[in-house]
């Protein structure tokens, strides 16, 4: 079977026609990819402590947040 990832990752873009994107659609969505984004930035300061708090468990916030910024860096790459 065939795939359009069988020579190289990007080519996944390939199969996204452009002329016929909505940009109006796009434009549409900018609040609500604000608001994710948002809520984003603050659940990992919020919910890492609690988890630590309620695990009796030692947390290094660095690290807890430089691991959040790959793991969105990563799914942004791979169209997650």
């Amino acid at each position: 079977s065939s795939s359009i990832f069988d020579e190289h990752l990007l080519d996944m873009w390939k199969v996204i026609n452009f002329q016929a994107f909505s940009w109006a659609v796009l434009w549409d969505a900018i609040p609500t990819m604000i608001s994710l984004t948002m809520f984003s930035l603050i659940h990992v300061p919020i919910n890492i402590p609690a988890y630590s708090l309620s695990s009796n468990t030692e947390v290094d916030m660095n690290v807890e947040l430089v691991a959040h910024g790959y793991s969105n860096l990563l799914s942004g790459f791979f169209g997650g």
